[in-house]
């Protein structure tokens, strides 16, 4: 499931200059049909211009059961939840919670291997050397996760535990890794810092204030109806869905 989100931006030049025309509903439904035809199971698009907010979609909810997608449907957005949890993070910073050169070690004593070397700076921008709890033998199939495994449930402790197990790829700020090890600690840090889950800082923060009112976080395996089916690359190959 593709979900794409389209912003209308405006340049400011010294001298006035011709202004671009906005593209057509239909060349926009026309572009996401494209995408569709070149194989995405479906896409929507929002548009926020000077004609308001537009929404899109194409392609298919279920493929299976050959459910039109539509921009009421839920998704389930992934690694795009880091980004919920950075601006957490340095919102806290901003009140002067937490600051961006806070060892892991001082919210997190004794969790992780060298943490008083790792700052949160690093958790964020993936430079803390932390292996990815993903690729750690034997649970490498943690995020690919064979069908019996779909509806496990783990806990961020124990998906820490199997990043830090694993030798650090690099010393800490001396190299680039993407890891989800460095967020799901600074999700820990989050709950360490407000004394809240990182759900009631979500909703305190971000969902509440931006009327997200159909956005949760939940380690539920359901989502609530309507939602748009997720499938990954191994569909084509072998008929799986996640």
């Amino acid at each position: 499931m593709v979900v794409a989100i389209a912003l209308a931006l405006w340049a400011l030049a010294p001298t006035p200059a011709p202004a671009a025309s906005a593209p057509s509903r239909q060349d926009v439904q026309d572009a996401l049909e494209r995408s569709v035809a070149a194989g995405v199971p479906g896409i929507t698009a929002v548009i926020r211009g000077p004609r308001g907010v537009e929404h899109y979609a194409a392609g298919a909810a279920d493929l299976r059961r050959g459910v039109p997608l539509s921009p009421r449907h839920r998704a389930r957005v992934g690694s795009v939840t880091k980004t919920f949890t950075a601006a957490v993070i340095l919102k806290l910073v901003a009140q002067g919670r937490i600051t961006l050169d806070d060892p892991v070690e001082r919210w997190l004593p004794g969790l992780v291997p060298n943490g008083e070397r790792i700052t949160v700076r690093q958790l964020l921008n993936h430079t803390s050397g932390l292996a990815e709890y993903c690729a750690v033998p034997p649970d490498s199939t943690l995020c690919v996760p064979p069908p019996s495994e779909l509806k496990r449930t783990w806990t961020p402790l124990q998906l820490v535990e199997i990043g830090v197990q694993a030798a650090p790829t690099f010393p800490p700020g001396e190299g680039f890794s993407y890891s989800n090890t460095d967020y799901v600690l600074l999700g820990m840090i989050i709950e360490q810092a407000t004394g809240r889950s990182i759900t009631a800082n979500y909703k305190r923060m971000i969902f509440n204030p931006l009327r997200l009112e159909r956005t949760s976080l939940s380690n539920s395996s359901s989502i609530p109806r309507p939602f748009a089916h997720g499938y990954d690359v191994l569909a084509r190959e072998t008929g799986r869905s996640t």
